[in-house]
């Protein structure tokens, strides 16, 4: 007889077939154990004396069979779904992004899955997610970036919430110790333990802020009767050396070191400083017989009373140009309706109309004096940060923010324009520029803190709307001096 041995391919076993969905009753039936049993391995229930093989067995079959536990089930076992919802305004934005990442990293280890939901700031939609988030077993709500404006029957934590809601837990960022570890780190290197370069810096800074009044002054005292088209002129082109500037200098560095553009721009002003001196002596000059028929000497109490007028002015429309482009970003940028490149293109065609401002005003003076200018731009930049916080299209908008850059252009040459001829040219004007730069810190800051205490920053943006009309009133409080 022949002794014959089967093919191991046939002796292999086969998957079992089990018809329908792999359930936990079907498993226990296909290993011929208590469903209970099976549920307390495959759940890792602590305190159950089951053997290992039987453990093993399980937990073979079970994937063998593809068998996963029914959530939903488990759900109405133990009452509790482990799911949580997330409120955000966008999905795409970088900081929301990197915040969801952490939350859900957190989450994901944790044991919980979690919806997301994006609301673009809009009320109607915030409430909607909201109830459908709870409706679909959300165990808590996570808002970053949202208003929130009612409790809620669940746990809620708000990540930079909007304001105070009862039941809810703010996460915000601790802006003061940020502020004290920011002073306390330029404190150590203002005494040059850090920063030995710190002098070389703070003499290049100041010599800067001199020469940028300096040169504002000057330019004011040479070029009379045509003053506020001369000063918006070189606001302009301080405007687009900005621009340009970085961009040269990046490009600099890559072929010649640093040091050559230090010596160069040197040499470029010592030989722009002997010009200067030369054309200030003419002119100090010619000042000595001319400056008696153009205006009356003030005296110097009225000096006081026009330098604090005029302070004031320069002071609120600093504010106003900080605080309108410095939020503008944002404010777009939460617009229900507005997507991501909508924000940035309002906020560029505002820079750029600002810079088309300046470089349009000595056109416009050519037809109209430099007052009915002011008073213009000062009125219509009012109506146009009105319309700004109106608009609801991104066009409207676009439109509105263009409309308020290219009324700003010309107002702070114009003040300073005007301030040089009510105070006769007096030095005491240099203290405007100084001044101005407090409007540039408070108003931003004081947009902000109402935008959170209101909960919105339409409402915060008011500060500069109100800023503006304050401006008029200001500019109708001097007098011209009498031509002699």
């Amino acid at each position: 007889m022949l002794a014959c041995s089967t093919p191991s391919w046939l002796t292999k076993q086969k998957r079992p077939s089990i018809d329908g969905p792999i359930s936990l009753k079907k498993l226990a039936e296909h290993l011929g154990l208590n469903p209970a049993t099976v549920s307390v391995v495959l759940n890792e229930v602590p305190g159950r004396s089951i053997p290992q093989a039987t453990r093993d067995r399980i937990k073979a079959a079970a994937k063998e069979l593809n068998y996963h536990p029914s959530l939903l089930a488990r759900s109405l076992r133990n009452r509790r779904t482990l799911n949580i919802g997330i409120l955000v305004p966008q999905l795409g934005d970088g900081y929301h992004t990197q915040v969801m990442s952490g939350i859900g990293d957190h989450l994901m280890d944790a044991g919980y899955f979690y919806f997301t939901a994006h609301h673009r700031h809009r009320k109607d939609l915030i409430e909607e997610y909201s109830r459908m988030l709870l409706g679909r077993g959300a165990e808590a709500l996570i808002a970053v970036d949202t208003l929130l404006e009612h409790p809620f029957p669940v746990p809620v934590v708000a990540v930079a919430g909007h304001q105070a809601v009862s039941g809810v837990t703010n996460v915000i960022l601790d802006h003061r110790f940020a502020a004290e570890l920011t002073l306390t780190h330029l404190h150590s290197i203002a005494f040059f333990t850090e920063f030995p370069e710190f002098p070389r810096f703070f003499a290049f800074g100041l010599g800067l802020g001199l020469t940028m009044t300096a040169t504002s002054m000057l330019i004011g005292t040479t070029s009379i009767g045509r003053r506020g088209a001369a000063l918006s002129i070189l606001n302009a082109y301080w405007a687009i050396g900005a621009a340009l500037c970085p961009a040269i200098a990046s490009l600099w560095v890559r072929r010649w070191p640093p040091t050559y553009l230090f010596l160069t721009l040197a040499v470029v002003l010592a030989m722009i400083l002997t010009i200067i001196l030369r054309h200030a002596a003419q002119h100090r000059a010619a000042s000595l017989t001319s400056s008696r028929a153009e205006l009356e000497i003030e005296t110097g109490n009225r000096h006081l009373e026009l330098l604090f007028i005029f302070a004031a002015l320069a002071s609120l429309y600093v504010g106003v140009e900080v605080s309108i482009s410095g939020w503008m970003m944002t404010y777009v940028h939460r617009m229900p309706i507005t997507s991501k490149p909508w924000a940035a293109i309002a906020t560029s065609c505002f820079w750029i109309a600002l810079l088309l401002g300046r470089m349009l005003a000595p056109a416009v003076l050519r037809r109209v004096s430099e007052a009915e200018l002011l008073n213009s731009c000062i009125a219509i930049g009012l109506v146009s940060a009105v319309l700004l916080l109106l608009s609801h299209s991104p066009m409207a908008i676009v439109l509105s923010a263009a409309s308020v850059g290219l009324t700003l252009g010309p107002i702070f040459p114009l003040c300073i324009a005007k301030a040089l001829v009510f105070m006769h040219e007096s030095p005491k004007a240099k203290w405007i520029f100084s001044i101005s730069g407090l409007g540039g810190a408070v108003l931003p800051w004081m947009t902000g803190k109402l935008s959170v205490h209101s909960g919105s920053l339409r409402i915060g943006l008011l500060v500069p709307v109100i800023a503006l009309a304050a401006m008029i009133i200001l500019n109708q409080l001097d007098r011209r001096p009498t031509l002699v």
